[in-house]
C-alpha cells in the first residue's frame, strides 16, 4: 500500500500486515499478489460535505499533483465537486490486466463539456466508491478542494461522450493502450485553459505514452480555438518496450464541415493519409524523439484563402506544406519577398508535399505550378 507524497513526488510505502487511519478524502494505492488475502474498510460511512482539502504545489518533478479519494459509498460527479485554484481534470488509473506486465496509462475527464480521449467508455467524470483520483493545483502554493453531498451520485452504466469537433488518436504498444484528444471550442485559447485542457499524466514505463505537444506543456487533451488556424499539431510519443505500434484515429465524422487529415512519422519521413487509412501501423523504440509525429489537420470547406482548387499551401515553422487532393504534375516554386526563388520541388499528385528549406524567418510566397490547375499563396517561416 502506498500514499503519494506531492512535495516529494514519490509513493511513500506503508507496509502491510498493519492497521492504519485513512484520511479521508485522500487517495491510496495497493498492488498485491493474488495470494494477499483481504484488506477491510472499517468505520462509521461519511455523509456531509467533506473538506475543504488543502493540496500542496510544491517543487517537486510532479508538483501540483494530489490523489484524493471518493470518501462516500456511493459514486461522485467530478464536476459537482467545489475547486479553488485546481484545473478542471481528474486523472483515474486504468489498469491493463492482460498486458505482460500489467501496466497501464491514465483517463481523463476535464470540465468542459466532454468526457474522456478513450474508446473504452469507462469514465465519463463519475467516480466509484472507494477509487483514487489526481488532480493538478493550477499555480500559486495551494489550492482548495470540497466534496460536497450533492456531489453523491447513484451508480450506474459509464457512457462515453461523443463531442463535436474532436479528434481522438488511440495508441496500442506492448499490449497496452493510450490516447490523446483535439478538440476545437471558440472559448479556448492557444495556452493551457484549466476547465478545457488536460495534462500528459505519464504511466507505466512499459507503456507508450501518446500526447500532445503545446509548448512547454505535454497534453492528453488539446482544446483550440479554431481548425483552421491550427494546420499542424505537434505529437509526442514515446515507449519502453521496442515492437510494432499502431495509432488508430476516430472523430472525423464529428466535424460538420469534414476535414483532410495526415498523419506525418518524422522519424521515417512517411505521411499517411488517415481518411483512406485511419491506422498507422510503424516499429518504436526507447530513446526515439519524444516529438515523432504531426498531425496535419485542415478543415474542407470552411472560408480559407490558403484553400482552392483542391490546393492548400500552409507551413509550420520552417516547413511548408501542399495538400493535393488529385492527380497533379508540375512544380512547387517558393520565392522570397524580393521575388528570388529559393526553393523548388516536383509536385507528387494525390498527396501532401513536404519542403523542408532552411530559410530565415519572414514571410516567402509559394507558388503551384500544375499541368491541370496553378495556384500562390503566402507564407510565414519561423
Amino acid at each position: 500500500m502506498n500514499k503519494w507524497n506531492e512535495s516529494t513526488s514519490n509513493w511513500d510505502p506503508i507496509y502491510w500486515p498493519t492497521t492504519i487511519g485513512m484520511t479521508v478524502g485522500r487517495g491510496y494505492i495497493v498492488a498485491a499478489p493474488g495470494s494477499f488475502g483481504t484488506a477491510t474498510f472499517a468505520g462509521t460511512l461519511n455523509t456531509g460535505t467533506q473538506g475543504p482539502y488543502t493540496l500542496n504545489h510544491s517543487s517537486g518533478t510532479y508538483k501540483g499533483w494530489n490523489l484524493e479519494g471518493n470518501p462516500f459509498p456511493s459514486s461522485i460527479a467530478f464536476a459537482s465537486l467545489t475547486r479553488s485554484n485546481v484545473d478542471g481534470g481528474a486523472y483515474v488509473w486504468k489498469p491493463n490486466y492482460n498486458a505482460p506486465d500489467y501496466g497501464g496509462n491514465y483517463v481523463v475527464y476535464v470540465t468542459g463539456g466532454y468526457t474522456d480521449p478513450w474508446g473504452y467508455g469507462t469514465f465519463d467524470g463519475n467516480i466509484a466508491p472507494e477509487q483514487a483520483f489526481f488532480v493538478h493545483v493550477t499555480s500559486g502554493s495551494s489550492g482548495l478542494l470540497s466534496i460536497p453531498n450533492t456531489a453523491r451520485i447513484h451508480g450506474g452504466t459509464f457512457l462515453k461522450g461523443a463531442p463535436a469537433d474532436a479528434l481522438t488518436l488511440t495508441a496500442n504498444g506492448n499490449g497496452i493502450d493510450d490516447a490523446a484528444m483535439v478538440v476545437f471550442r471558440p472559448q479556448a485559447t492557444t495556452g493551457f485553459d484549466p476547465e478545457y485542457d488536460a495534462y500528459k499524466l505519464f504511466g507505466s514505463s512499459n507503456a507508450p505514452q501518446l500526447y500532445f505537444i503545446a509548448g512547454d506543456d505535454n497534453l492528453s487533451i488539446n482544446t483550440l480555438p479554431d481548425v483552421s488556424v491550427h494546420p499542424v499539431i505537434p505529437v509526442g510519443y514515446t515507449v519502453g518496450v521496442s515492437g510494432e505500434n499502431t495509432i488508430t484515429v476516430s472523430g472525423m465524422e464529428s466535424f460538420t464541415s469534414g476535414v483532410d487529415l495526415y498523419l506525418e512519422d518524422l522519424l521515417t519521413s512517411r505521411i499517411q493519409d488517415l481518411n483512406m487509412n485511419p491506422v498507422y501501423t510503424f516499429t518504436a523504440a526507447p530513446g526515439q524523439p519524444a516529438h515523432r509525429f504531426n498531425l496535419h489537420f485542415a478543415a474542407v470547406g470552411i472560408n480559407d484563402t490558403k484553400n482552392y482548387n483542391d490546393i492548400t499551401i500552409y507551413s509550420n515553422d520552417k516547413t511548408i506544406y501542399v495538400n493535393l487532393n488529385e492527380a497533379m504534375q508540375g512544380d512547387i516554386i517558393v520565392y522570397n519577398i524580393l521575388g528570388m526563388e529559393v526553393g523548388r520541388k516536383q509536385i507528387t499528385g494525390n498527396s501532401l508535399n513536404k519542403l523542408d528549406l532552411n530559410l530565415s524567418t519572414g514571410y516567402y510566397v509559394v507558388q503551384v505550378l500544375g499541368n491541370s490547375k496553378s495556384m500562390s499563396n503566402k507564407v510565414f517561416i519561423r
